[in-house]
């Protein structure tokens, strides 16, 4: 801890050190300089900074479009998978994550159109899709005119059954009643 605070202060001292220098240069043009270039690259780190914001939400966003779809496919043909998908969902994706603004998750067809509410399969029918849209307020980006991202996540399950063969074997012969050398 206390060669992180040398090292900080001495990381301070420079900065002043070098400040110190441009603000008594008389030249006229480092001060200049300085002053354009930081401009952009605080803009650049904003933007930057926003768009981390947006990735964090894109992963939360896949997650629980995931968990929602496992938790519908498992109850594929039951009358409450809706309330099953939206509940596996917000428990994946708080409200007001980052101040984001959720809208879905929505049940959507090979073809991505939105599904009615009450929707029920078909005994052909495998598979089922998510999707779901998340605006995220922008903070740096606003001082250009951007106040929201938009990110868009989609998830897709395939319901399997597989039939299991389970044999059961019984020894009948009697072989394994007897003692040997005394263990029974």
């Amino acid at each position: 801890m206390k060669n992180m605070r040398l090292k900080i202060n001495h990381f301070s001292g420079c900065l002043r050190r070098i400040f110190s220098k441009l603000a008594n240069d008389v030249r006229g043009m480092s001060g200049v300089m300085l002053t354009m270039s930081l401009i952009p690259t605080i803009g650049i780190i904003g933007i930057a900074t926003d768009v981390s914001r947006a990735y964090i939400v894109k992963t939360r966003l896949s997650s629980a479009l995931d968990a929602a779809a496992l938790a519908g496919g498992n109850n594929f043909f039951e009358s409450d998978r809706e309330a099953q998908i939206k509940k596996y969902f917000d428990a994946n994706f708080p409200a007001d994550f980052f101040g984001t603004t959720v809208t879905g998750p929505f049940e959507v067809d090979a073809d991505g159109n939105k599904l009615p509410l009450g929707h029920s399969y078909g005994e052909d029918e495998k598979i089922l899709r998510l999707t779901a849209d998340v605006d995220v307020p922008t903070v740096f980006m606003q001082l250009f005119n951007f106040t929201k991202m938009d990110v868009t996540g989609d998830s897709e399950v395939t319901r399997e059954i597989s039939l299991l063969d389970v044999v059961l074997a019984m020894d009948m012969s009697g072989s394994m009643l007897g003692n040997i050398n005394g263990y029974s």
